[in-house]
């Protein structure tokens, strides 16, 4: 039992050692987004409905990553301020975060890419997004390491059913947002388990299916019915299930159309050894700048950064302060929140020390 720990472990680290250079490559650019991208832009632009708002929230969305319960209240917070509900979930999709910077200007957003104050803000974004995340992602990387050691390709095969053409690739991509459901591992964390899914036998478009369901654990759906109501929070349900199941058999079959799905699948997960390949070169390279970035950080205040920010003090994110998503008080001080997840984690906790 302990000799499966360990390699549980071994499989777990290497998982995180091989994706490393791209983690500090997402956070990073997920930082400066939020620090230059100017909020009130976006929500001038996704006022309607329509082709040319549905793609600009695409953009928006991806351009910046992370929490899906950030990018929860994010699309919120967006609808209440005008933007369509449609472009707000749109959003939300293509997201997994955000809380954008003061910018409200191009002159402004110019200003602060020219300054050391706005990559310091930026890097301080990036660092918050990383703690926020922390859990996610590691429990993500454990879960799976577990996974690929411990449970046999057979079980596998009972839950995924291989070997029936079109009704495998259907069922895959209905079971897939089923697991991510009840894993309630969201956002970063399901990209480890899903690289332990496509190992043990889950087609592609089941693990495409899957990664897009982060929006449907369980935790989210109990903020949607908070957010919207228990009604539409269910139609969000199924209407997101049907969307995450229906793009992951597209791009299986777009993938099988090009010849780019792997036809084979690797003995183990990840090399589970060191080895001077280009991934460690990458890492390497992307843990200096970390270095750098931990530097613009560290020096935030000095370097004139952090005006008008502030950390939510249960997940570490860094938000504006005049567009946080919540706020409440402690010991007379305003406290800010990434979302009202956060929020409601605090008062709670806040009502359990009152209590004691």
């Amino acid at each position: 039992m302990l000799v499966d720990v360990a390699h549980s472990l071994r499989e777990a680290f290497f998982m995180f050692w091989v994706t490393l250079w791209a983690l500090i490559l997402g956070f990073g650019i997920s930082g400066a987004v939020q620090a230059f991208v100017p909020r009130v832009e976006m929500e001038r632009v996704l006022g309607r409905r329509g082709p040319r708002e549905i793609g600009r929230a695409t953009l928006f969305g991806a351009a910046s990553s992370s929490c899906s319960y950030a990018a929860s209240a994010m699309a919120k917070t967006l609808f209440q301020r005008g933007a369509d509900f449609i472009s707000s979930m749109v959003f939300m999709f293509a997201s997994t975060n955000l809380v954008h910077g003061p910018a409200s200007t191009r002159r402004r957003w110019r200003e602060r890419l020219r300054s050391p104050a706005g990559w310091a803000d930026a890097a301080s974004y990036a660092f918050a997004d990383a703690k926020m995340l922390r859990k996610e992602m590691a429990a993500g990387y454990l879960v799976a390491g577990f996974l690929a050691v411990l449970v046999p390709v057979s079980v596998w095969n009972d839950v995924f059913v291989p070997g029936h053409g079109f009704w495998t690739s259907l069922q895959n991509v209905i079971v897939g947002p089923f697991i991510a459901l009840i894993a309630c591992v969201c956002s970063i964390g399901n990209v480890p388990l899903a690289a332990a899914l496509w190992h043990g036998g889950i087609n592609f478009g089941g693990v495409m299916s899957f990664i897009f369901a982060d929006l449907i654990a369980l935790p989210l759906l109990f903020i949607y019915r908070r957010y919207y109501g228990g009604r539409l929070a269910l139609k969000l349900l199924v209407t997101f299930w049907a969307v995450m199941s229906a793009a992951g058999l597209a791009v299986e079959y777009l993938f099988l159309g090009v010849g780019i799905v792997p036809e084979t699948r690797p003995a183990t997960v990840v090399p589970t050894e060191f080895s001077w390949n280009y991934t460690t070169f990458l890492n390497i390279v992307f843990l200096l700048l970390l270095a750098g970035l931990w530097w613009l950080a560290r020096n935030q205040q000095r370097l004139g950064g952090g005006a008008g920010y502030a950390i939510d003090p249960v997940c570490g994110m860094q938000v504006e302060v005049a567009n946080a998503p919540a706020r409440s008080e402690r010991d007379g001080q305003a406290v800010y929140f990434c979302s009202d997840h956060c929020l409601h984690r605090f008062e709670a906790e806040q009502a359990a020390e009152v209590r004691v």
